[in-house]
């Protein structure tokens, strides 16, 4: 079972807040891209729409250009809502 950074539990269609970006993530990506997602830290909602062998979480993202991204974080950096 995935427990979120404060021990509750997620299944596909938690609610989330992104609670820390790992460095991991962001490196490479365009920098409106690494902005994008900095700036839903703690503000927006997401719903766990996945996870992998590896007991990563896969959140959604809709960034402001329109353009979506699916991303894979420990689900330690997510805090349901």
């Amino acid at each position: 079972m995935l427990t979120d950074k404060n021990g509750r539990s997620l299944e596909v269609g938690s609610k989330v807040r992104l609670m820390e970006v790992p460095k991991a993530l962001v490196k490479g990506l365009l920098l409106s891209d690494q902005q994008a997602i900095r700036d839903a830290v703690q503000r927006e909602v997401f719903e766990v729409i996945g996870s992998d062998e590896y007991g990563n979480v896969e959140l959604e993202m809709k960034l402001s250009r329109g353009i979506a991204r699916w991303i894979w974080v420990s689900p330690d950096c997510v805090q349901r809502d």
